[in-house]
C-alpha cells in the first residue's frame, strides 16, 4: 500500500478545517475504518484508517512513525502474515490474535480472538479461503502437527458483520503428542476471493503464530 499522504491529527480523525465532505478510505478495494479529506490540494488521511490498514500510528520527537504490523518487504507489501502471542494481526481480512495456549489431560486449547478488519457484512473464514478441515493446525517441536477438532466450525463458518470481533477456544487431541506446540498456522488460499468485493492485501494471508515469543 503506498502513501503518499499526509497525516492529519493522530488523536482525532482531522485537526483541520475543511468544507470538502470526508471520503471513503479503501484497502485492495474494501471500505475500511476510518476517513480522508483533500484540502488545499492534499489528501490527508486518518490515523484510524492507517491502523485499520495495519499500520501502529505513534508520534514521538515530533514525528508521526508509520510501522506496518507484520514486517514488511517491498513497498509495504507483506509476503507471511507472521507474530507472537498476544500480537494482532492482519491480512486486509481478518484480524487475529492468539491469547492463551492451555493443556488438560486430553487436549490442549488454543484461545483466539478473529475480528472482521473490512467494511463488508456476513463475511466468514471458510468463504475467504479458509479450508473445511486441516485449517486450524497446532505445530509441536518434535515435529508433529494436530489440526483442530472437527475443523472448529463455530469459528470456521461463523457470519461476521463488518469489525465484530469474536473469541473461540480450538481445542486439539494431546493424546499420543509429546513435547510442547510452538506455532500455530491457519491456512487462507487468496484465490478464493476472486468474486467478493474484498481482497486480501497481502501475498501469502495464512496466518503463523509463533508460541513461543509474546508481545
Amino acid at each position: 500500500m503506498r502513501i503518499p499522504l499526509l497525516l492529519a491529527a493522530l488523536g482525532a480523525p482531522f485537526a483541520v478545517a475543511s468544507s470538502a465532505p470526508p471520503l471513503r478510505v479503501t484497502l485492495s478495494g474494501a471500505n475500511i475504518p476510518g476517513s480522508a479529506v483533500v484540502l488545499n490540494g492534499k489528501t490527508y488521511i486518518s490515523s484510524d484508517a492507517l491502523k485499520a490498514a495495519g499500520f501502529t500510528v505513534t508520534v514521538k520527537n515530533g514525528a508521526a512513525n508509520l510501522t506496518p504490523v507484520s514486517a514488511a518487504g517491498g513497498a509495504n507489501q507483506l509476503s507471511a502474515v507472521e507474530g507472537c502471542l498476544n500480537q494482532t494481526l492482519f491480512n486486509g481480512i481478518w484480524r487475529f490474535k492468539v491469547l492463551e495456549v492451555t493443556r488438560d489431560a486430553t487436549d490442549w486449547h488454543v484461545r483466539v480472538e478473529v475480528r472482521n478488519g473490512t467494511a463488508q457484512n456476513s463475511l466468514s473464514m471458510i468463504g475467504t479461503g479458509l479450508p473445511p478441515s486441516n485449517n486450524f493446525n497446532l505445530q509441536f517441536d518434535s515435529g508433529k502437527v494436530v489440526a483442530s477438532r472437527s475443523g472448529s466450525p463455530e469459528l470456521r463458518d461463523r457470519g461476521f458483520i463488518q469489525g465484530e470481533a469474536f473469541g473461540v477456544t480450538l481445542d486439539f487431541d494431546a493424546e499420543g503428542v509429546t513435547g510442547r506446540p510452538v506455532k500455530l498456522v491457519v491456512p487462507l488460499d487468496p484465490t478464493q476471493t476472486a468474486s467478493l468485493p474484498v481482497k486480501y492485501s497481502v501475498k501469502d494471508p495464512t496466518f503463523r503464530i509463533d508460541l513461543t515469543c509474546r508481545k
